[in-house]
């Protein structure tokens, strides 16, 4: 564990960065302290500033296990409330009672985790109560919520993870806003590969080294995940990371009409990496990458199986590629939605299909409707896609333009979410009445709540290592909805 200042010297500690490298049997120990709510991380020589996660308020997060609820707050810039403070910027509510759990917030960087520690009043035993926040980095533009590591009323450590941007390396200008899509010039299907891009996968190999691989987003930096910025394969070897591919914004269709990613190492000419993915039609968890070994003397071939790399022909469904899932909203097209908005203005929308006797243009799935016109707000069409969140949705592009100056024009785009408290009849088609949400800047976005789109309750299947507690051991790779 990191040594933590004394109370008497946290002046002292604050005021400057303290590099140290520990030497254990197994491997060296990269151990930073921060300062002033950033750390400088001399790997490859980045600034990470956590300044902006202050809040004027306690950021608040409530156990699911016992409703216990914890309080906090760090990177405070008023140095004259840190020395006069009486109150404790970390605590805990259980059954009434406030137990705190830190002054202070220390900000450390332990062999690339990253996270702000508290130690607060006796807990028994000779210890303290302890609260550590750990960063993770997210590239989402909704990062997941507080969460609390699950514990026991008897302990006295606790940990919470906190998904961020701000524990992340720059994203390449090319990475920032991808839409890791191709389109297949045989069939016109379009594959969308973003959804696989949520996480790093790891591939052990027999002396102990491992590939971390990530497509549509770089790897993410973490515990003993420091790889280079923007690579998205990166070998590991004990503290040794090296890039085997940078990250590509979209997939391509190579000369033999595989769906691949072609990832080119900036460090050198014969550590390159490529990903093919392979449909997987059957329905159950996503094998992730699979290292094949090397193509060439200078490439290494990773295998993938997917559903999102399959050509689904069916119109209006759609797979979630995590747990196999098949989504199908044919039950909501073949009618005419019409919509108010909050400006009332009036709407008429097709799902997958042009709205039937609809006052919109021959070729529109969604339109506006005046009294004396209708303007089409994007063509039609039944692809239904996925998107990381969790939400299939459809897109209706090319619609009427929508600003002379510049010649863009209207889109339109359905988001179907679940309905968790479903109306009667809702599996025959019968939904919560569509709102639009926005219509504005050319776009128009209408939420459909349904039981369509209501994935099968699983229960969780994964646990955190003991020793390494921001490592989640995910088990669910071993179901299987037929030999289980």
């Amino acid at each position: 564990m990191a040594s933590r200042c004394p109370i008497s010297r946290l002046s002292i500690c604050l005021a400057v960065v303290t590099f140290t490298l520990l030497t254990t049997a197994a491997q060296s120990k990269l151990l930073l302290n921060g300062t002033d709510c950033t750390i400088h991380e001399p790997l490859y020589n980045l600034t990470f500033d956590f300044k902006a996660l202050s809040s004027d308020l306690n950021h608040h997060v409530t156990s699911e296990e016992n409703d216990e609820r914890f309080f906090f707050n760090v990177c405070d810039n008023d140095q004259s409330a840190k020395d006069n403070r009486t109150e404790p910027r970390a605590y805990l509510v259980r059954r009434d009672t406030k137990i705190t759990l830190g002054y202070e917030a220390h900000l450390q960087l332990d062999n690339g985790r990253m996270q702000f520690s508290f130690l607060g009043e006796p807990c028994g035993n000779g210890s303290h109560y302890t609260l550590d926040i750990i960063l993770l980095c997210s590239y989402e533009r909704t990062p997941a919520a507080l969460r609390v590591i699950p514990h026991t009323p008897d302990q006295c450590r606790y940990f919470i993870f906190w998904d961020t941007a701000l524990a992340c390396q720059p994203l390449p200008t090319a990475l920032v806003a991808n839409r890791c899509t191709v389109r297949d010039g045989t069939n016109r299907h379009l594959y969308n590969l973003l959804p696989l891009g949520s996480a790093n996968h790891e591939v052990s190999l027999p002396d102990g080294s491992r590939f971390v691989v990530s497509v549509c987003k770089p790897v993410r930096y973490g515990h003993l995940t420091m790889c280079p910025p923007g690579v998205g394969v990166c070998l590991v070897n004990g503290t040794n990371y090296q890039d085997y591919g940078q990250a590509v914004p979209d997939p391509k269709i190579d000369a033999s009409g595989r769906l691949v990613m072609e990832m080119r190492s900036k460090s050198g000419s014969c550590q390159n990496s490529l990903i093919v993915f392979e449909c997987a039609k059957e329905e159950g968890i996503e094998t992730g990458p699979i290292y094949r070994g090397r193509k060439d003397n200078c490439t290494h071939e990773f295998v993938w199986r997917t559903s999102l790399a399959c050509r689904d022909t069916r119109p209006c469904s759609v797979s979630n590629p995590i747990t196999g899932t098949q989504y199908d909203l044919s039950l909501l097209a073949n009618r005419t939605y019409t919509l108010t908005s909050r400006d009332n203005r009036t709407y008429e929308v097709g799902v997958c299909r042009i709205p039937a006797s609809s006052l919109c243009p021959l070729d529109a799935g969604a339109c506006e409707v005046t009294a004396k016109q209708s303007v089409g707000l994007g063509v039609v069409s039944d692809e239904l896609q996925y998107e990381t969140t969790g939400a299939p949705y459809l897109l209706y592009r090319s619609g009427a333009v929508c600003d002379a100056t510049s010649g863009r024009r209207w889109e339109t785009r359905l988001e179907f979410i679940c309905e968790t408290d479903p109306v009667e009849g809702g599996r025959t088609g019968t939904v919560v009445p569509p709102i639009v949400v926005e219509n504005s800047e050319c776009n128009l976005v209408v939420h459909f709540e349904t039981v369509l789109v209501c994935e099968p309750a699983l229960m969780a299947c994964g646990a955190y290592n003991e020793s390494t507690i921001d490592q989640y051991v995910d088990l669910s790779p071993l179901m299987d909805s037929a030999r289980n």
